[in-house]
């Protein structure tokens, strides 16, 4: 009898120390989710911080003139905005890749059509995207998809402006 009880006890516990390590497995799985998210997130902000640096004292300036006269921009203001441009690509290809990669469960096109949106909404935006080309076939291919969708807000940065002026004006 004493026997049976030890053997119940020592399979009890093997069961105990199986879910132990279950529990601990998916702890790890759930710390490397966060850590790669956190990466996610570092690469974000050095990949904006680096792209604002260039932009020096003019860039919005450069932006602004972009938005209302693009036709009439200096070397220096073409560069600025072409810098901005491709900063927020670089948001959209680094999230796709970071979340490729942990596996995260998330919307990386979302991300993309924001930064997409923000593009379109210059008047030299859609130009610019034809030119654009990622060595990513799959990012690419999704540009070219949400083109159409995202065309509609091309004029939102002169808004913008707009209300901003009449704001403005109004003080």
């Amino acid at each position: 009898m004493n026997n049976k009880l030890m053997i119940w006890l020592q399979i009890i516990a093997a069961f105990g120390v199986l879910a132990g390590v279950v529990v601990v497995i998916y702890q790890l799985q759930e710390t490397r989710s966060l850590v790669q998210a956190q990466i996610v997130q570092t690469t974000l902000i050095e990949i904006n911080n680096e792209g604002a640096s260039l932009f020096g004292e003019n860039g919005a300036a450069a932006m602004a003139k972009a938005c209302l006269d693009s036709s009439n921009l200096t070397d220096a203001e073409k560069f600025i905005v072409d810098t901005a441009f491709w900063n927020l690509m670089r948001r959209g290809f680094s999230a796709k890749r970071m979340f490729d990669a942990s596996g995260l469960n998330s919307d990386w096109k979302e991300l993309l059509g924001v930064q997409l949106g923000v593009i379109m909404s210059y008047p030299i935006g859609e130009e610019w995207l034809k030119r654009y080309k990622s060595s990513d076939s799959e990012l690419q291919r999704t540009v070219q998809e949400l083109l159409p969708s995202i065309r509609e807000r091309r004029r939102l940065c002169s808004q913008r402006y707009e209300i901003f002026q009449t704001g403005v004006n109004d003080a």
